[in-house]
């Protein structure tokens, strides 16, 4: 992963206003723990961790450009069950923080199903 692509995914998830109940980031080459926080051991449903490997999928992918770059526009049909700030122009670091699920489908179009299918195979973490 490029260093630049983790900054951001950091910067990203710690811009995250969900309350934190357990994260254990590892370093994959010595098999260390690099952070821990929270009740990790408890079990939780993951709820939308995904958009975590998603900015980096993201980025790498060439569509996220910063924690600010591309800003989108709300499309009218499209989902909106997050209320009226769902409707609201949308940058990464809102994404990120409002769970927009517009967003993340957007990145995942721009990053097509092909492409999107072999980052998750990678991530080798359950979503693929």
């Amino acid at each position: 992963m490029k260093k630049t692509a983790l900054m951001l995914l950091l910067t990203l998830s710690m811009s995250a206003s969900a309350i934190e109940l357990c994260t254990v980031v590892m370093d994959t080459n010595s098999k260390s723990t690099v952070y821990w926080q929270g009740s990790c051991s408890s079990r939780f449903s993951p709820a939308s961790t995904f958009k975590v490997p998603l900015a980096v999928m993201g980025y790498d992918g060439g569509f996220l450009n910063s924690c600010t770059e591309p800003p989108l526009d709300y499309q009218a049909g499209k989902i909106d069950w997050g209320g009226a700030a769902w409707k609201e122009r949308t940058g990464p670091e809102r994404w990120m923080r409002l769970s927009v699920v517009w967003y993340s489908l957007r990145i995942a179009v721009a990053i097509g199903p092909g492409r999107l299918h072999r980052y998750a195979r990678g991530c080798q973490d359950g979503h693929a």
